[in-house]
């Protein structure tokens, strides 16, 4: 279950933007609201205590199938957003 209901879900999904470090149980994110960023650990080099991530973000500016949004993100943006994603242990749908 994740947290997009408004309450604690079991991963945590912050929207349009990619989260600075690993969120950790406790920190709940707000959507798009990326002031939660001074609260996040930069690795994983402590043991549990850290929340399962999920980052959703959009390839161009709109959720659903819009045949006048052409303003896609860049491949190199999508691949390193990946990256960064994978490498805190979360997903990244986009």
């Amino acid at each position: 279950m994740n947290d997009r209901i408004g309450v604690p879900g079991d991963y945590q999904t912050p929207e349009q933007f990619i989260p600075s470090g690993i969120p950790t149980k406790g920190v709940r994110f707000n959507a798009v609201d990326t002031s939660i960023q001074q609260q996040l650990k930069a690795d994983r080099s402590q043991a549990g205590g850290f929340s399962a991530l999920e980052t959703c973000m959009t390839i161009n500016d709109t959720w659903a199938y819009n045949m006048h949004d052409r303003e896609f993100k860049s491949a190199q943006f999508l691949i390193r957003g990946l990256v960064e994603v994978a490498s805190r242990g979360g997903n990244f749908p986009a």
